[in-house]
């Protein structure tokens, strides 16, 4: 793994040990938690059944279909899916009130498409939620998952193939091309934040980079949102104790 994380700043690129990174994760669950108080078993039951069925499916999700299927009052799902949509981390729904994202996948046109071993496939809501997808799909089905990512460079627009498992394992194809991918996880001030989802502050914003050099010239052309690049190693490390914590996955 890298020693050091690379942050962007305006148009600066600067360098933060790696060290210091690793104990800004550390309080990563602590800092979490408050946005989990509000669920209840039904939110988990209706929020794991969504993000799989979103990939089995592939369309959206309506609350009389997940009524129907958990056996629960429609009334009882719509309220789960309207409380964990106002909490901004969960899903969000279309005007008929149907799931069409579901962290970490999305129905919707994406840059990312992701073919997955179960032999279905479906887009990645962020170049960040794509790396973790095979990890919380696995999880949630508590069965091994790979998945093969398709994605571009957000500066030169060239192809990458990523593969990449539930135990956070992967592959680059285009290696031996110079391809040594960055993830850009933009910064999101969540205390004032005040837009109805995080699709365009967060999911927009978090994409693909082919190496550190496309990483730099974009940086230094054009202004961006200030936020931290990962290598695939370093999202390999944190993932589990981001989206673990964000999904519930050790409350048993």
């Amino acid at each position: 793994m890298e020693d050091r994380i690379l942050l962007g700043r305006g148009r600066q690129f600067l360098e933060l040990p790696q060290a210091m990174w690793k104990k800004h994760l550390t309080q990563v669950p602590q800092h979490s938690q408050p946005r989990l108080n509000f669920m209840t078993e039904t939110h988990y039951r209706v929020r794991y059944f969504v993000i799989k069925k979103l990939l089995d499916l592939q369309t959206p999700i309506g609350p009389d279909f997940i009524a129907s299927m958990l056996n629960m009052p429609q009334t009882k799902v719509e309220a789960a899916l309207k409380e964990m949509e106002e909490n901004l981390f969960f899903l969000v729904r279309n005007a008929n009130g149907a799931v069409t994202w579901a962290y970490p996948l999305t129905v919707e046109s994406t840059p990312h498409w992701l073919s997955f071993s179960t032999g279905s496939g479906a887009y990645a809501s962020s170049a960040d939620d794509a790396i973790a997808a095979a990890y919380v799909q696995g999880n949630l089905r508590n069965e091994y998952v790979s998945t093969d990512i398709e994605t571009r460079c957000v500066h030169c627009d060239r192809v990458l193939n990523i593969s990449i498992d539930s135990n956070m394992r992967f592959t680059v194809k285009e290696k031996n091309l110079g391809a040594y991918p960055l993830v850009f996880i933009p910064d999101v001030d969540w205390t004032n934040f005040k837009a109805a989802n995080i699709i365009e502050a967060y999911c927009r914003n978090s994409v693909f980079y082919f190496n550190e050099e496309c990483a730099r010239e974009m940086r230094t052309e054009i202004e961006q949102v200030n936020g931290v690049y990962l290598t695939l190693e370093q999202c390999s490390y944190t993932t589990p104790v981001t989206q673990g914590t964000l999904f519930g996955f050790d409350r048993e």
